[in-house]
Formats: structure tokens, sequence, C-alpha cells
């Protein structure tokens, strides 16, 4: 009798394993979906729901990763605070288990946000821990790029010398392994320096290096930054004919980029090519005047293209961002009626995540698109759910009459269009 009730409860724990397993591949696959398109707000929440199912089955491996991955839309957002927590849960689970890799990924996460935040002591010595796990795994690759994040943090110190030597190091371990985007970044991070330290000509030299090697690489992204720097030294060098020629092949570059790349790695293109923008103004305001008509006209025609293209890049984001939005919604609305109960859930999200008034907007057009197909909804019961869970939640978080504020436009609309549709 003891040998089948052990048996029963091994049965059931493994059928809940199996259960929670499917349930955070699933949300981990809508997630990861969501995330191409840049739809981070979406990616989180199947990122969550995937977390809450590990949960269940002990899975500590995926719990790291989820941890790790979600730190990392948080990051991307723009929400450093809650980026650094996930990653330092993911690194205490890594110290536990003795994940060494992973532990080192952590690490070196938190030094961006350090690095971002202006602490660069901070930052240097999370580099510093990760340069110590490179030497107990050989990681070399590893510790090339945290040798080069170093000379990162020292030239933002303005230390010029130190952060030359860090980036000769960095640059001397990714030629012995072969790395070449790694050498041509180190490169173009060395070339910079030098173009900090007045030495233009040798900052050319390195940004040339850099080109070659992208180009070779067939690095289209990389190609179009680096004829951006090639164009500032031959700014900084007075030689703006060739500058504007660079800069011209850059922005050619910049745009078959733009039509390749998935929709969330767009953001940084365009933050580049805004750059690039500035760099044209520069030109015109160092001419004052002594600039030939025609280059003029030419510059002023490529900042327009320029303005154009982020515009129309914007505009293609937001529209694949709604198609995504709209898929979501319907998904989760069609889980409503085969489970009603999940409404209150997922209320409680609502809640949590802040969502802004346009995406709030986004889930009333298409529930109301929905509700008015559904031609099996029971207005009566849904609006009883509704107000129970609207209730519950009211007594529960304490929000009493300041309910409309934070369930505003979608949610609200949501309930008064449940009671229409009759």
């Amino acid at each position: 009798m003891e040998r089948w009730k052990k048996f029963q409860e091994d049965f059931k724990k493994g059928v809940t394993n199996v259960k929670g397993t499917f349930t955070s591949l699933y949300d981990e696959s809508l997630g990861l979906k969501a995330l191409k398109v840049g739809d981070y707000n979406n990616a989180l929440d199947h990122y969550f729901r995937a977390l809450e199912s590990t949960e269940k089955t002990g899975d500590i491996d995926k719990k790291t990763i989820l941890l790790i991955t979600i730190g990392y839309i948080f990051f991307n957002l723009g929400n450093n605070d809650e980026a650094v927590k996930y990653f330092q849960q993911a690194l205490q689970i890594c110290e536990e288990a003795g994940d060494l890799e992973n532990k080192s990924l952590c690490l070196n996460h938190i030094g961006e946000v350090c690095r971002l935040w202006g602490k660069y002591d901070d930052a240097l010595k999370y580099y510093q821990k990760v340069l110590q796990i490179c030497e107990e795994t050989g990681n070399i690759n590893a510790k090339g790029l945290a040798i080069g994040n170093c000379g990162e943090v020292y030239n933002l110190w303005g230390k010029c010398d130190e952060a030359y030597e860090y980036y000769r190091q960095a640059l001397q371990i990714f030629k012995e392994t072969g790395h070449m985007q790694n050498i041509s970044k180190i490169l173009s991070s060395i070339g910079n320096l030098e173009r900090k330290r007045n030495k233009f000509s040798k900052a050319l030299e390195n940004h040339l290096e850099a080109l070659k090697i992208a180009k070779k690489q067939k690095a289209n992204h990389f190609i179009a930054k680096f004829l951006s720097e090639v164009g500032k030294d031959h700014m900084a060098l007075g030689q703006n004919d060739q500058a504007i020629n660079f800069f011209k092949d850059s922005i050619a570059k910049y745009h078959n980029v733009l039509e390749k790349v998935p929709v969330d790695q767009r953001r940084e293109f365009e933050s580049e090519f805004e750059c690039l923008y500035d760099e044209l103004d520069k030109l015109l305001d160092q001419s004052k005047g002594n600039m030939d008509p025609e280059k003029q006209e030419e510059i002023n025609f490529y900042k327009k293209e320029i303005l154009d293209t982020l515009l129309e890049a914007k505009k293609e984001r937001e529209e694949l961002q709604w198609g995504v939005e709209k898929n979501y919604i319907t998904e989760i609305l069609d889980m409503f009626i085969e489970k009603p109960k999940d409404l209150e859930m997922y209320l409680r999200r609502v809640i949590r995540s802040d969502w802004s008034e346009v995406k709030k907007d986004n889930w009333a057009k298409v529930v109301r698109e929905i509700i008015q197909d559904w031609k099996q909804l029971q207005p009566k019961k849904w609006e009883r759910l509704v107000k129970g869970v609207l209730k519950r939640l009211v007594g529960k978080i304490g929000l009493d009459d300041a309910l409309s504020e934070l369930i505003t436009i979608g949610m609200q609309n949501l309930f008064d269009w449940i009671k229409s549709s009759k």
C-alpha cells in the first residue's frame, strides 16, 4: 500500500513537471517571438509565466536562463534597476550551483549597468571578477571581452594610457584566437581613443583597418559604423570632401542594414544613424559658409534622407508591434473564454506592469472587435465575473476609488463593452 501511495505521488509529481515544462516551453517560444519584433512588454509577460512554470518543475538551469533573459529585456527597456535585480537573482543561483559560465554572464551584465550609471569603480570590479572566472574556465574570448570592457572604463575616466594598454591586451588575445569581429571592434575603440588624444592620423589608420576586416567579414552593421568613424577622422583632419564621401557610403550601408535586421535590433542602428545626422550638422557648422553651395545642398539632402529613414523605420516598427500585440491579445482573450478565472490573474499583471495608456487602448480596440464576434458569449455571466474580479482586487490591494487610475481605458472598456454586448 505504501509503495502504491508513493507511486501515485511520484506519478502526480511527474505529470506536474511535464505540464510545467511544456507550459514553460510554450511561453518561452511566445516570449522569443515577441522579443524578435521588439515587443518587450509582451515578451516579459510570457517569460514571467515561463518562470512561474519553471519554479514548479525545479529546473535550476532553465530558471537561471529565464532570469538573465528577463534582466536583459528590462535592460533594453532602460529599466536598469529591474535589470540588475534579475541579474543578481540569477547570479545567486549560479554561485550556489557553481555555474561559472552563467555567473560570468551575470557579472558582465551588472558591470554594463554600473557603467551606464556612471559607477565606474563598481563596473571595473565586476569586469575584474569576470576576468578571474575566465582564468578558471579558460574562456579566452570572454577574457578578451572583459579586458576590453576594463579599457572602456579607463577611457571613460579619461585615463587614455591605461585604456590603451587594456585595448592592446584585448587585441592581442583576439589575434591569437582569430576572432575577426572582436579584432575590428577593438581596433575601432583604439581609433576612437586616438582621436580623443588628437592623434587623427593614427585614428584613421585604426578605423581603416577595422573597416577592411568588416568588409572581408561582410558585417554590414560594422561596415556602416566604421565608414562613419573614418568620415569623422577625415573631418578632424580637415578633409571635408573625403568625410562627405564616407558619410554618404555609411548612410547607404545603414539603409541596407535597416531593411534586413529584426525590429528589436533596429533601435541601436537608428541611434547610430542619428549620430551620423549630428556629424553632418557639425560639418556644415565647421564650414561656416565657406563650403561650396552644391556641397551644402548635398549634405542637407543626406540629412533629410536620414530623417525620412528614421521616421519610416519607426512607423514600420510600430505597425509590426501592433500586429503582434493584436495576435497576443486575441490569444489571451481566447484563453479567458476557456478558463475565465485566469482573468483575475491577468488583471493582477496589468496592474503590476504599469501599462501605458496606448497599450491599454490597444487592448480596448481588440476586445471590442472580438466580443462582437463571440456569439457564444454570455454577457450576464461575464459581467458578474469581471465585477467580482475587480471587487476582489480592490479589496486585496487597497485601491478603493483609485481603481480607475490604474485600470483605465482598456480594462474599464472591457467591462463596459461586456455589459453592452447583449
